[in-house]
């Protein structure tokens, strides 16, 4: 077989590949009002240890932006995240300008009225030995 015989049928496989992935639909909606509310969070860290405690969602100045107050109980400003459908990202910030910087992901799942956010987290900066330390965590905050 000639290479230009084997190469067609080759490229009309990747185009129709190609087709395929960007002509999904998103069957999903991005909604603020799907997350907002006041959550009880039951955490699991590895220097903080476990803890619960109270969060409170709100919606953020971007359509897709929400709020976390009181997150990880630790931060006294708001943890901004971006939701786009049931994905959480909490992109690398320092809400309280005290060097002590977060980023994570997480997902939102829904059954019934119980509404469930699920975040994997971490905590970087300096203890009081100047050692760079990180602080990882897993919360779930259900409503």
């Amino acid at each position: 077989m000639s290479k230009k015989l084997f190469l067609l049928p080759v490229l009309m496989l990747v185009l129709a590949a190609g087709a395929l992935t960007t002509s999904c639909n998103k069957d999903c909606e991005t909604k603020q009002s799907n997350y907002t509310g006041t959550y009880l969070a039951s955490e699991s860290c590895s220097i903080s240890g476990t803890g619960s405690y109270s969060v409170q969602v709100s919606e953020g100045a971007a359509d897709n932006e929400i709020l976390f107050t009181n997150f990880n109980d630790f931060y006294s400003n708001t943890v901004k995240a971006t939701i786009d459908c049931d994905n959480i990202t909490i992109s690398s910030q320092d809400p309280d300008s005290d060097n002590y910087i977060v980023e994570g992901s997480g997902t939102r799942t829904k059954d019934g009225d119980r509404v469930t956010l699920s975040i994997n987290f971490s905590i970087t900066g300096e203890n009081n030995q100047g050692q760079v330390v990180t602080n990882t965590c897993d919360v779930t905050l259900t409503k």
